[in-house]
């Protein structure tokens, strides 16, 4: 006889299914023998099923989901805004972006000019021009992002 596989998670549609067996006649021992699981989990699905657990369980399960979605959103945002950031910081050091850097990066030793590069960044020229007076406060951001996460 085989050894049943521990800390596994089981899909709420496949306990559903057979928990359903279970009350359709099927006996404990040959659905613990057929889906390889303990007769005590079946007994568990099957009062779960009974009292309507898995519904919210279901519903657990989706708003968990959405909330990862949500954050890992949030995360691109915060990245692709730190990396607009550090890329307007570096054209505009020193000379206050009159005259665009060599880039490191590309194979063409030739910079490239102000419109290619915001071109390449998906950015208008005004904001490469853009002198901000103060750094950008994005502790609201974060907020939203520990909050989500706090939830779970």
């Amino acid at each position: 006889m085989k050894a049943m596989v521990k800390d596994r998670s089981h899909i709420i549609e496949f306990k559903r299914q057979v928990a359903q067996e279970y009350l359709a006649g099927e006996t404990l021992h040959g659905l613990s023998k057929r889906h390889d699981v303990s007769g005590n989990l079946i007994q568990i699905w099957v009062e779960k099923h009974e009292t309507g657990a898995f519904d919210d369980d279901a519903r657990a399960a989706d708003l968990f989901q959405a909330c990862e979605a949500r954050i890992a959103a949030l995360e691109r945002l915060v990245g692709k805004r730190a990396l607009e950031r550090e890329f307007l910081k570096g054209l505009c050091g020193s000379n206050h972006g009159r005259e665009a850097p060599p880039c490191s990066w590309s194979p063409d030793p030739k910079p490239l000019s102000v419109a290619q590069e915001c071109r390449l960044m998906g950015i208008p020229r005004s904001t490469y021009y853009y002198a901000p007076k103060r750094a950008a406060d994005d502790t609201a951001l974060v907020e939203a992002m520990h909050g989500i996460k706090d939830e779970f």
